[in-house]
């Protein structure tokens, strides 16, 4: 569970999700797109996140839109996966950085109140997959780094906290 200082009324928890199947991805997609609010929940495909630093960055400027009334978007998720693309444009963040079939695990992320109750959410993360810790090893290893270097238009980049800063500092020049 994240914890960020200036928003105590949120509890954050972000979960790494691998062995999801073709069938599960299809049918978040649907629940998703449907409108779902059992499914009301960030799916992120892992191609592009190499670091936790990476996903604090994005929940942290998302939950500051959403408290300020500032979102871009319609949903606190969209947000979130806006917000860690480097292009402010909803479909190119929802494309590169939602859940796809073409990755099999996910960064699963949910907003709550402070008061909610966290365990029906961790029934239903394990429900898709096998829960793995989330440490930066483990994103990045399931990241795609030349995929990663060429949405973030990063050429020489080759330590993994240098590519986290990088793409920290594309998303934020990108006009937000």
């Amino acid at each position: 569970m994240a914890m960020f200082p200036q928003f105590p009324q949120f509890k954050v928890l972000v979960f790494l999700v691998d062995g999801l199947t073709k069938d599960a991805i299809a049918n978040i997609q649907k629940q998703l797109a449907d409108a779902n609010p059992e499914y009301d929940y960030c799916f992120c495909s892992t191609t592009y996140i190499v670091s936790l630093e990476q996903l604090h960055h994005s929940i942290h400027n998302s939950l500051q839109s959403y408290t300020s009334d500032q979102m871009q978007t319609r949903t606190l998720n969209a947000e979130i996966l806006l917000n860690l693309c480097p292009v402010n444009v909803i479909s190119e963040a929802l494309k590169r950085f939602g859940i796809s079939e073409a990755c099999s695990s996910a960064v699963i992320i949910k907003i709550l109140g402070r008061e909610e109750n966290t365990i029906e959410v961790e029934r239903f993360t394990q429900s898709l997959g096998t829960v793995v810790p989330i440490t930066d090893d483990a994103l990045y290893q399931r990241a795609d780094i030349a995929k990663f270097k060429k949405v973030y238009k990063l050429n020489d980049a080759e330590d993994p906290s240098d590519l986290t800063r990088l793409a920290i500092g594309a998303s934020i020049l990108r006009g937000c």
